[in-house]
Formats: C-alpha cells, sequence, structure tokens
C-alpha cells in the first residue's frame, strides 16, 4: 500500500468511510432508564405521589428563583444592548 505524503495540515484525500458495524442512525444505545421511568413504580404503574412531590420541589425552586431574576433584570439587559 502507498501512502500519500506527511501533510502537516492533516489534509487527506478523499477514500472510503470507516467501516462501522451499524449505520450512524441505527447503533444500539445502552440499557439506560429514561426520565419518565423514575416516576414508574416497580409494577409498571404511574407513581403519582413522586411526581406531584417533584412538581412541588419544581415551583419551590422557581419561587425562590424568581426575585434574584428580578433583581439580575437591570444586568442583564446591559448584556442586551
Amino acid at each position: 500500500m502507498v501512502h500519500p505524503p506527511y501533510d502537516p495540515f492533516g489534509f487527506r484525500p478523499p477514500g472510503p468511510p470507516p467501516p462501522y458495524p451499524y449505520p450512524f442512525s441505527q447503533r444500539p444505545q445502552p440499557n439506560r432508564p429514561s426520565f419518565v421511568d423514575q416516576f414508574r413504580k416497580g409494577d409498571g404503574t404511574w407513581d403519582y405521589e413522586k411526581i406531584i412531590n417533584h412538581g412541588g420541589q419544581i415551583m419551590s425552586i422557581v419561587n425562590q428563583a424568581r426575585p434574584l431574576m428580578k433583581q439580575m433584570g437591570p444586568l442583564l439587559s446591559l448584556f442586551k444592548r
């Protein structure tokens, strides 16, 4: 096999793509739970208590962050210009 001369800029002449066992869109994904799986019970039914608790935590975070965002509004408007 004849190798092309060394190119310090990394240029490679076009050639066949590297062999992959699967096309890019069909690669097997690792078996990890999805986001909504944390809201399911062991038998596969929805855990409504956990959903409501998480919703309450999200609202608590929003309520805590709202005054901070109001105070930072003038500062953020300086970067908008």
